[in-house]
């Protein structure tokens, strides 16, 4: 009897060990992200660079008294334009109703930026980062305008002041044409470029739209993203093209100055010195890398007037808007805004002076624009899983990696940030698809990243099939930021194959439900009868023997 109790309480555990048995190691070692921040790609050619403008042809001379041509539109000259592009409505501000204020001499004093501070997976790729092919990716275009040897050279680390202040720009023109520029923040919210990156004439005039990158390399967007809301312009370049007052100031829909930083502005007598002194320039050019890339060089002024400013700095299509800035004690001031070069190169390329009453207009907006409201902005800059391609995880089982990093490039630090990890059955990840689990930190700064990581196995109730591994930032949506719309994603193209065993098949239906539970009984009633057994026959022998020890007695 006893044996054979034995063998059924074997038979029991063995029945239930078996629905938890199926393979149990990682689908392979933790897989390695091939370049740095998710996929840093090779882009193609975009169709149509905005140019800097060769409209001038020899043997054309330009000085401050250089008519204006175009009367058509004199009701414009002397205004400022105002374009609104969440709206889409144009103002005219004359230039004598600005109201007057006194100008704060500090004003365009620079500031250095904050530094990124990488922690977790990111910061591991960071050394691999650095030794990125830093060629160009083509050549083709050699405009008549580099002066000599190029001496443009690829900016090696963006990040760093004063060329984390330096932003390409791209823009989708009145006409659906797309276009490239170049310009440079000087607050918190404000970018100065030329006014033809803003208005196209043959384009179709106001931009429809315009993208603010600091520091882009490829698609790396170390400080994240704005988009312009508004655009302001003298009347005089939408009434003629007048090259000499070819600038424009946006208004950017998130604070980027306050992580990048920005470089002063300053003014002098057009006879200074400082014209003809050394000078240093930033930008995206389109012959090199496309425009994805920043280049920056340095070389000397040759002379100024009221309105322009003629260098030997070598400049391409991209670089429209670039900061041309000097240096002294206080650090770098812009002087000059990058436009134009002569068609055949027969004098030196040049931009837009910045005079006393450009100074003056471009500081009376920055003090008089409302600041921007103070947000995180929250994104994943990394994300990998310790599950291979097509890997088959087990239910309950196979034990699933999840790797991402969490960074805030906004304006403000970001409390109790939570991150979802779920899997999809199609690349759109939300709230409504399998959740595996989740993980929190308790705050992330501005420019930090943080790793938030997830091992599990997956829950019984996800159907067997093909699946997406995916994430979301923020699924409660407690946190404001600047753009709701980018905090889910995916772990590449990455799909995994979740199954169940055939034990585990058979045990999860009712009937192996049932033998489960049988099994346990087994497991529990079986000893508890044997227990009572014993103890009965035990009392019984217990019985017997003092009946047994009493006969004696008696008997003697």
């Amino acid at each position: 009897m006893k044996k054979k109790v034995q063998r059924y309480a074997i038979i029991g555990l063995i029945l239930i060990l078996a629905t938890g048995f199926a393979p149990t190691s990682f689908a392979h070692n933790f897989a390695i992200i091939q370049k740095e921040f998710e996929s840093i790609t090779e882009y193609d050619s975009i169709e149509n660079f905005l140019p800097i403008e060769t409209t001038l042809t020899p043997p054309s001379v330009i000085s401050e008294s250089s008519p204006i041509t175009d009367t058509e539109n004199t009701e414009i000259e002397a205004t400022l334009m105002e374009f609104d592009l969440n709206s889409g409505t144009q103002k005219i501000v004359s230039r004598e109703a600005l109201e007057p204020i006194e100008i704060d001499p500090n004003i365009f004093q620079p500031r250095e930026g904050i530094s990124h501070t990488y922690s977790g997976h990111i910061g591991e790729l960071m050394a691999a980062a650095e030794s990125y092919n830093s060629e160009s990716m083509s050549d083709a275009i050699r405009p008549s305008y580099i002066f000599g040897p190029d001496d443009r050279v690829l900016v090696p680390d963006a990040t760093v002041f004063p060329f984390s202040s330096v932003v390409s720009i791209h823009v989708e023109a009145a006409n659906g044409s797309n276009y490239i520029g170049s310009g440079a923040i000087i607050d918190e919210f404000h970018v100065l470029t030329v006014a033809h990156v803003a208005y196209i004439a043959e384009a179709g005039g106001w931009v429809n739209s315009m993208e603010i990158v600091p520091a882009r390399d490829y698609s790396n967007q170390p400080f994240g993203a704005a988009s312009a809301d508004i655009i302001r312009l003298p009347g005089e370049w939408i009434a003629s093209e007048d090259y000499r007052y070819d600038w424009a100031l946006v208004t950017l829909d998130q604070p980027l100055g306050t992580s990048t930083g920005w470089m002063g502005v300053a003014t002098y007598d057009s006879g200074n010195s400082v014209y003809t002194g050394t000078l240093y320039t930033a930008g995206y050019p389109g012959d090199l890398t496309n425009g994805w890339r920043m280049y920056n060089t340095t070389d000397v002024g040759k002379r100024a007037d009221e309105y322009n400013h003629w260098f030997a700095l070598d400049t391409a299509g991209g670089q429209s808007g670039s900061a041309i800035w000097t240096k002294n004690a206080t650090g770098e001031f812009i002087i000059t805004i990058l436009a134009y070069e002569y068609l055949g190169g027969v004098d030196w390329n040049f931009g837009t002076r910045i005079n006393e009453d450009l100074y003056n207009t471009v500081a009376t907006y920055l003090m008089i624009d409302a600041d921007p409201v103070q947000k995180p902005e929250l994104r994943n800059i990394y994300a990998d899983t310790t599950a291979g391609a097509w890997s088959t995880i087990y239910k309950k089982n196979t034990i699933l990696g999840i790797l991402t990093d969490v960074e805030n490039v906004g304006a403000i630090a970001s409390e109790a940030v939570k991150v979802n990890f779920y899997l999809s059955q199609d690349n759109n990840i939300t709230i409504n698809d399998y959740l595996l689990g989740t993980e929190t930190v308790a705050t992330i700064g501005i420019l930090q990243s943080v790793e938030m990581d997830w091992f599990g196995t997956v829950p019984k109730e996800v159907p067997n099939g093909q699946y997406y591994i995916g994430w979301i930032i923020d699924p409660d949506n407690t946190i404001p930021e600047y753009d709701e719309e980018d905090n889910s994603g995916t772990v590449g193209s990455i799909r995994i194959l979740v199954s169940s065993t055939a034990i585990q098949e058979f045990f999860w239906t009712p009937l192996g439900t049932g033998i489960i539970i049988g099994g346990v009984a087994v497991l529990v009633l079986i000893p508890t009868i044997l227990i009572i057994s014993s103890v009965k026959r035990r009392r019984r022998r217990n019985r017997l023997s003092n009946e047994y020890s009493s006969y004696q007695d008696y008997t003697n």
